[in-house]
């Protein structure tokens, strides 16, 4: 079920960008990022797997780069209130834990707020994203063997904003997203809860 949530989410994003996706397509693609995500340092591999496999299937990488951010933009901003819930109702105040142990959760909880805005603010800024074009494109001309690739960088950001703007158009589309990531995270936080009440 965690795993249909997933793709149902990636779907959505996909759908709103004009590709039509097979259901059996989004949870390949679920399958693949949590696979990737499980066997790379940092869950680092899970993204760039998704990116090629809708590649294979002839969906734009903008597309795909931009179903997979709101994706993880859904997935933090829900995490950032299940902590909030946890600090909140804990039996343990985080506070009382030993050591310098209940300020690695404020470390924790702050650089996940700031990652929340950054991706906000990458997916639905129009500034931010031409700040990210123009760097891109400053690189590009330090190495003149890429100078090729300028027309298709602006053609990714062009196409990126195009299905930004869509999604500004239909925010019901990402408040359907936080629900349904909601559901997948309960379910993923069931299993240490079913761990602790099967052990007594």
């Amino acid at each position: 079920v965690y795993a249909v949530c997933d793709a149902w989410t990636i779907s959505r994003c996909l759908r709103l960008s004009g590709d039509r996706i097979r259901p059996v397509q989004a949870l390949r693609y679920a399958f693949a990022g949590f696979f990737f995500s499980s066997v790379t340092p940092s869950s680092t591999g899970g993204q760039p797997a998704q990116l090629y496999d809708m590649g294979r299937d002839g969906i734009p990488l903008s597309h795909g780069a931009f179903a997979l951010l709101c994706a993880l933009l859904s997935y933090q901003a829900v995490s950032v209130v299940f902590g909030l819930f946890g600090a909140v109702f804990s039996p343990i105040s985080l506070f009382s834990l030993p050591g310098h142990l209940s300020w690695l959760f404020l470390l924790g909880f702050g650089i996940i707020l700031l990652l929340v805005f950054f991706l906000f603010s990458i997916l639905f800024s129009r500034k931010l994203s031409a700040f990210f074009a123009s760097v891109g494109l400053r690189l590009i001309r330090r190495f003149p063997r890429f100078s090729s690739s300028r027309g298709s960088i602006l053609r990714f950001f062009a196409s990126y904003r195009r299905v930004a703007r869509l999604m500004k158009q239909h925010p019901d589309v990402f408040r359907r997203m936080l629900l349904t990531t909601g559901v997948q995270l309960l379910l993923y936080h069931s299993i240490p809860f079913l761990c602790c009440r099967a052990l007594g």
